[in-house]
């Protein structure tokens, strides 16, 4: 019977791959952060999510390794070269979750523009300050959706109903979508930042667009424009967006995704502190960049929670089991 290693599962999640895979295949459950010296050598498929880094480390503990099955749609987290290089094959779950990042996405739009963590805070105060308290309408505003994906084309939805202007910055233009929701297309990202009052990603993340976003990027924005990611977070240089922030270049930022987000455990921050490694150093200026961030009135920080919906989850659970069942039976499901 093949062996299926999922890492970072919950009980409920357990529950669910047990009663669909439990009677063809045994099942091994890992907590994470996983230690890789733990796992059984003889596992052909394992199932993990964007926390679990699944490197050339990790790959040399699982010879017979013949799956990756990501329970997400980004696969950024799993070494390329090292994959490749071993004949293994990966998985994703394509379009779980499109409603649920685009409805996340404008709930961070919201909460930006109406400006709601400060309006809560004064909710029982007698003198309510209204002047800091005043927000801005989306009516008429411009929005900037860098990648029309599945994604990206929900939250142009969403805009177009709530009567914004639409530029999409994206290297596949679908002419459908774009007369039905009256997008503009523009080929040109300076333009898409310079004009936009909110600039929203929905990219996947890849060596190539690594701070896609960065100090000279954020100087073309507006002084009075928002920035939303709910992407991955290196597409924006952390540190850069402190200092834009900080010197009033943009006017806020919402962050589900951040740089090393995974590793700001502050027990991992001790440890990375007395490291002589420039990666160790990198992690330490996002930690103490992601700190400033938390800080600020005017940005709001959550922990990757956009997929999280019932919807979603159900979606993710389903593809994983598909993907599985189809590889071992030769089908070839989802394959990135």
């Amino acid at each position: 019977m093949q062996k299926v290693g999922f890492i970072g599962l919950d009980a409920e999640e357990k529950t669910y791959f047990e009663e669909k895979l439990g009677g063809q295949f045994r099942l091994l459950f890992y907590p994470t952060p996983v230690d890789a010296d733990k796992l059984d050598p003889e596992i052909e498929v394992l199932s993990v999510f964007t926390n679990t880094k699944v490197d050339e480390a990790l790959l040399n503990k699982l010879p017979r390794l013949k799956l990756i099955a990501c329970r997400s749609t980004g696969y950024d987290n799993i070494d390329a070269d090292a994959v490749r290089a071993r004949g293994i094959a990966v998985a994703n779950t394509p379009g779980y979750g499109s409603s649920s990042v685009a409805e996340y996405t404008f709930a961070l739009i919201l909460t930006l523009s109406r400006k709601l963590p400060g309006i809560l805070h004064q909710t029982y105060s007698s003198e309510p300050n209204r002047r800091a308290e005043r927000g801005f309408d989306l009516y008429g505003k411009t929005i900037g959706i860098i990648g029309l994906g599945n994604i990206g084309k929900g939250v142009a939805q969403i805009a177009y109903g709530l009567g914004m202007r639409i530029l999409a910055f994206d290297t596949r233009v679908d002419e459908k979508i774009a007369g039905w929701l009256k997008i503009e297309y523009v080929d040109d990202l300076d333009f898409l930042l310079a004009q936009s009052d909110i600039v929203t990603l929905h990219i996947p993340y890849t060596p190539l667009n690594h701070h896609l976003i960065n100090i000279n990027k954020l100087a073309r924005m507006k002084s009075n424009a928002i920035v939303i990611n709910t992407a991955r977070g290196d597409l924006i240089d952390t540190v850069a967006l402190v200092k834009a922030l900080d010197r009033g270049d943009i006017a806020g930022a919402a962050l589900d995704v951040v740089e090393d987000e995974y590793l700001l455990d502050p027990d991992d921050l001790i440890d990375l502190a007395a490291s002589q490694d420039r990666a160790a150093k990198a992690t330490i200026r996002h930690a103490l960049a992601l700190l400033a961030l938390e800080r600020m009135p005017n940005v709001i920080v959550t922990n990757h929670n956009a997929y999280n919906t019932v919807e979603a989850l159900d979606n993710i659970h389903r593809l994983t089991v598909e993907n599985i069942v189809g590889f071992c039976a030769g089908v070839r499901v989802n394959l990135v």
